[in-house]
């Protein structure tokens, strides 16, 4: 079934390469790299994707809270690793690492995961300031994201 997002028909996606640029997929799970913030919102291609990761970061407000780390975008992730983020600000680490990649569709997954605030408030600015670049999709059960899209299925 022939689809257009921002104005690029599917039929411009002529390689799996195009479309895994082209279409970015985030779980809300929370799964980090061993890696520094940078190297994990870079998908470790820093030279390729840290200066839009960080444009992304300042954009949804989450820069400030990386900056009061005591090893700021050095701090260490991972498994096993406390980042000193809260659970809202880590979640949105999960989307500057798809946005970095400048995707023309961008596909949260927010099924059974529960969010604070903070959350909220990052989806509030990546619809708002992302809307005119990319086509964004949520699947969430929750009410309060639902607002901040224009269509539900």
């Amino acid at each position: 079934m022939p689809f257009t997002s921002n104005g690029i028909n599917n039929k411009a996606i002529d390689n799996k390469d195009n479309l895994t640029k082209q279409i970015q997929y985030v779980e809300t799970s929370k799964q980090f790299f061993e890696g520094t913030i940078s190297q994990n919102i870079s998908s470790y291609e820093q030279q390729k994707y840290l200066d839009r990761a960080i444009y992304w970061s300042v954009i949804l407000g989450i820069d400030k809270n990386i900056k009061r780390l005591p090893r700021g975008y050095n701090t260490m992730l991972g498994e096993f690793k406390d980042s000193g983020l809260d659970e809202d600000w880590e979640l949105g680490l999960m989307l500057i690492r798809s946005l970095a990649k400048k995707p023309t569709c961008l596909l949260i997954n927010a099924h059974f995961q529960s969010f604070g605030r903070n959350y909220v408030d990052i989806i509030e600015k990546l619809t708002k300031y992302g809307k005119d670049d990319m086509s964004i999709i949520i699947s969430a059960d929750s009410k309060v994201l639902k607002q901040y899209s224009n269509k539900t299925i």
